[in-house]
Parts: C-alpha cells; sequence; structure tokens
C-alpha cells in the first residue's frame, strides 16, 4: 500500500473473488457522487478559506490535550467548541450527514486532510461500515446538528498499527474538528425482508418496518432514484396490504 498527496489515500475493497484498490479524495472515504447538486456547495462561488481555520487548534500534545477533554470510551476524547441544536438528537445510527472537517497529526501545524481546503461539505452514511473511518463515524454519532467538537481519535480507529509511511506513521493518533451541518434519516429497503416470518402478519410490528421502507423512498426520491423509489414504496404498501389479509383470513377461520 502507498500514500498518495495529503488530501488522497488508497483503500482496500473485497470485490467478488479478489481484492482491488481504490484512490479516495479523502481518508473518510465514499465521495458525494449519490447526493442532489442542490446540497453541495459550489467550489467555484464559495469564499476563500481563513488559514486560521485551517491551522492546528492546538500545539500541546495529544496527551495534555486529552486531559482537557472528555473520554467517550478509551479510543476517543471529545471537546465541544459550540452547542449543537438541543431539539434535535444525536446522529443516529442510520442516516444521511453532511459535515465538514479538518484533521491533524500531533505537532503538526497543518492537517493531512480538511473538506475546508476543498471548499466543500461532506457526506456519508451513518452504519454503512467502509464508507468512513471507524474512528470518524464513532465521533460524528455523539454529536448533534450544528455543533462543532474537536476529538483526539486512537489509530486503532484510524489507519492502525501500521499506518501509510511516510505519509501516516505507524500507531498515528488524529486530532479531528469535526462541524455538523444537517443530518437526515435513510430508512431501510430491506426492514420487512429481514423480519421472521412469525412476525409478518403482526400489525403492530410491520408497521414500524413499513414506515422504514418509507422513508427510505423518500430518500430514494431526493436523490432522483425513482425506481427505487417506487420500489420501497411498493413494499410498504405491500408489507400492510399482507398483514390486513391474514387478519382477515383470521377473522372467517372464526366464523
Amino acid at each position: 500500500m502507498c500514500c498518495l498527496d495529503a488530501a488522497s489515500y488508497s483503500s482496500r475493497k473485497l470485490v467478488g473473488s479478489g481484492s482491488q484498490f481504490e484512490v479516495e479524495q479523502s481518508p473518510f472515504g465514499a465521495g458525494d457522487d449519490d447526493f442532489n447538486v442542490d446540497e453541495m456547495e459550489d467550489c467555484d462561488n464559495a469564499p476563500d478559506v481563513d488559514e486560521e481555520e485551517l491551522a492546528s487548534p492546538s500545539t500541546q500534545s495529544f496527551e495534555e490535550l486529552k486531559k482537557l477533554m472528555e473520554p467517550i470510551n478509551e479510543n476517543i476524547f471529545k471537546s465541544i467548541t459550540r452547542e449543537g441544536h438541543q431539539g434535535r438528537g444525536l446522529v443516529p445510527d442510520k442516516a444521511r450527514v453532511a459535515v465538514r472537517y479538518s484533521g491533524y497529526w500531533e505537532s503538526e501545524s497543518s492537517p493531512f486532510d480538511s473538506s475546508l481546503m476543498r471548499r466543500t461539505k461532506f457526506y456519508f452514511e451513518t452504519g454503512a461500515g467502509c464508507d468512513v473511518l471507524e474512528g470518524l463515524q464513532a465521533a460524528v454519532l455523539t454529536m448533534r446538528p450544528y455543533e462543532k467538537a474537536e476529538f483526539i481519535i486512537s489509530y486503532k480507529l484510524l489507519f492502525h498499527e501500521m499506518g501509510c509511511p511516510p505519509r501516516i506513521k505507524p500507531r498515528s493518533d488524529g486530532l479531528f474538528k469535526i462541524e455538523v451541518l444537517h443530518f437526515t434519516l435513510i430508512g431501510d429497503s430491506d426492514a420487512f425482508a429481514s423480519m421472521a416470518a412469525v412476525d409478518r402478519d403482526k400489525f403492530a410490528i410491520v408497521y414500524p418496518k413499513a414506515l422504514d421502507m418509507h422513508m427510505h423512498g423518500k430518500d430514494c426520491v431526493k436523490r432522483f432514484r425513482y425506481r427505487n423509489a417506487v420500489t420501497a414504496f411498493e413494499r410498504a404498501v405491500s408489507s400492510l396490504n399482507y398483514c390486513r389479509l391474514i387478519r382477515m383470513s383470521a377473522s372467517k377461520s372464526l366464523c
């Protein structure tokens, strides 16, 4: 594995019976291709980034910084720099989230990667596994919309033991500035299929799953994936129809 420039890394993904390397434009992973154009900033018209915004927020060692932060767990330490919307919940584990971020290695004043340098938001889906670094997703899941926070994240949740020399040293913890702009729930198109067969005629269990599929359909409409939206809506309606038919059959059998 080789390193690229300060904002590009190689990631290995399993495809079929073999593996291949794909160049990603960010250590977060997925890009913006699946999102509406009006959800993305126009890089040409975006204002220039203030150099102070890109500078590392601290010259202290990570161990010193940890003492000033709240431990989320043994691998993540957090300090809130701007409170989020208290009326909104934390970013859930099944949502599309938009963030701005900058990441720094210890003792380095400039970011090794930053969405601010690209003058764009970064979008990813929580709960999607390989779409984003484990530590970054875990950090975002502790945040609310509008919140800004700084995190020290262990190498165990970033680039692990080996790193990617010379750009990423082995066992490199990272300091991240993250701002959560907004998130939307994305639902689950396979919510009904994942249910146990014995539960598929129980309205109280099926109805929340139908809402989940309906939500997925609405998300597909936002991204102009109309066929997928139709499929999701049809699955939602069918799951409820099946529930009602089973109830009718049960009523007739009692007569």
